[in-house]
């Protein structure tokens, strides 16, 4: 068995994944997520996968807070009034 993680990706957004899994190689096809749009990296154990599954969580969920943050704040400046 081949284990892996894997990270579908939207046409509008090739930055940051809209879901990131881990399992077998056939897992990574199971949802409506297009082909071209799946990026998959190979483990050798079930748990180096698990554990890369959740290092690719929290780095995304990271990126993903910090461009939300930065875009509240340009929304915030963009409109804020000078006194």
């Amino acid at each position: 068995m081949t284990f892996c993680t894997y990270m579908w990706f939207s046409a509008s957004d090739r930055e940051i994944p809209y879901f990131i899994g881990h399992g077998l190689i056939q897992d990574a096809f199971r949802g409506t997520c297009p082909k071209e749009s799946i990026l998959i990296q190979d483990w050798p154990t079930q748990a180096d996968a698990e554990e890369q599954h959740r290092r690719l969580f929290e780095y995304y969920e990271t990126k993903r807070n910090t461009r939300t943050q930065r875009r509240i704040e340009a929304e915030a400046g963009a409109g804020a009034k000078p006194n």
